[in-house]
């Protein structure tokens, strides 16, 4: 029913007109389960609700060809939180239960490319950070975490169109969880030199 995100069914009413104006729909409790305003029979915003009455989702357009989608745990924390553009995912946040950052990702405004991507540890402490630094070469500043918050990893990533990823190269350096050099390496095209 989503038009945005793909959708091409239809709602209708039990009359067989297609739905218009606010619907309400509700679990076998009575509690509220979906509260959405169609159009013609297709989405234009909503919300979800669990068994409990705690919102499940929000989605929301923001303009014809921009919309929003929020997801909560059931103890009301943020779950996930995605901004499409002409449906398609554009900037993409995940968390953990416990409210922590676990995801997060953001592409160019024509998602023709991605301009960060970064991973994080339950605890909050990073995992992966993947960060444009030149937008015409793509080429990006990469940086693998242990668990305790000290570099693991570190180099350069370069966007390769021809096999459509990003391969190591220049040098990376390696290091131990207490931040002591371990090994110093370097690549060419994704090849170890």
């Amino acid at each position: 029913l989503n038009v945005a995100l793909g959708g091409d069914s239809i709602r209708y009413t039990i009359k067989g007109y297609s739905c218009s104006d606010w619907v309400d729909d509700f679990y076998e409790n009575g509690q509220l389960l979906h509260h959405g305003y169609y159009v013609q029979g297709q989405l234009k915003t909503y919300k979800n609700f669990y068994d409990n009455g705690q919102l499940e989702r929000h989605f929301r357009m923001i303009t014809f060809t921009n919309v929003g989608m929020t997801l909560y745990w059931l103890n009301g924390k943020v779950r996930s939180d995605v901004a499409y553009v002409d449906g398609v995912a554009n900037k993409t946040s995940e968390f953990y239960e416990n409210g922590n950052p676990e995801f997060s990702e953001e592409y160019s405004k024509k998602n023709d490319f991605l301009i960060n991507r970064k991973f994080f540890y339950e605890n909050g402490n990073p995992q992966r950070l993947t960060e444009l630094i030149d937008e015409k070469r793509r080429k990006y500043n990469f940086k693998e975490f242990h668990e305790n918050g000290k570099v693991e990893e570190e180099g350069v990533l370069v966007y390769h169109r021809d096999i459509d990823d990003l391969l190591k190269d220049g040098v990376w350096k390696t290091y131990d969880e207490n931040g002591k050099p371990l090994l110093v390496q370097e690549y060419a095209v994704g090849q170890l030199i």
